[in-house]
């Protein structure tokens, strides 16, 4: 953070617009990630007039509008934060930006959670854990097969949810590092989901069905994911 700030008085010194965009987009990184939304959302303001005015960069303005997004997500303001990422979404479409799709399906699908549309979260998790594949991107995946669980036991395939959970987790882990930080899964939802699939399930069906979705490999999760294979967990032993 001090050093974004002494690159953005710098920037700002010589009139450099793009090079103040970009630290002014980092500060509002990094006061996300620290759960300072009026923070972020200033900085990150500040971030996409900068881009704007400069006229360059087009890729970080759709990631300054899906960071956007977020914010407003978090703060329940659902059809401001679908029109911001849905703007930084067509712009990474136009871009080719498979990372910035990626982040755009995902915040897009939270907002469809968040209201009530668990369908449409699901088609915008599927999307992404096709486009993950595309890019080998595992950490990703484990986002998306989070979504999905929740999808599913929300649906009452408790079974599925359980098994979508512990694949979530083995992709994570693979990862071994913190990618994505700036995501804002609902945990609450998500731990609240999972404690209902293990009611339902008992603990012993949980956790069998959760250590079959931990030790599939990638190619595994998305097939399964996918609904490509329709057998139950166990078939990947």
């Amino acid at each position: 953070e001090r050093h974004m700030q002494e690159s953005l008085g710098l920037a700002r010194g010589v009139g450099d617009k793009v090079r103040a965009a970009h630290a002014a987009y980092c500060l509002g990184t990094v006061a996300l990630n620290g759960q300072d939304l009026e923070t972020a959302r200033s900085w990150l303001e500040e971030a996409l007039s900068l881009y704007l005015e400069a006229g360059d960069n087009y890729q970080m303005v759709s990631n300054v509008r899906i960071r956007l997004g977020t914010i407003l997500l978090i703060q329940g303001d659902h059809d401001l934060a679908a029109a911001a990422i849905e703007e930084g979404l067509a712009l990474a479409h136009k871009l080719g930006d498979g990372i910035g799709i990626n982040d755009a399906l995902y915040v897009l699908a939270q907002v469809a959670q968040a209201r009530g549309d668990h369908d449409l979260a699901a088609r915008r998790f599927e999307e992404g854990v096709s486009l993950s594949e595309e890019m080998g991107d595992r950490a990703n995946l484990g986002y998306y097969l989070e979504g999905l669980a929740v999808v599913a036991g929300v649906r009452g395939e408790a079974e599925r949810s359980a098994c979508l959970f512990g694949a979530a987790e083995g992709m994570l882990e693979a990862v071994e590092a913190p990618v994505y930080d700036y995501f804002e899964p609902n945990r609450s939802l998500y731990e609240r989901t999972k404690a209902r699939v293990r009611s339902r399930l008992g603990e012993s069906a949980f956790e069998e069905a959760w250590k079959q979705g931990q030790v599939m490999t990638f190619e595994q999760a998305v097939k399964y994911a996918l609904k490509g294979d329709e057998a139950s967990p166990t078939t990947h032993r």
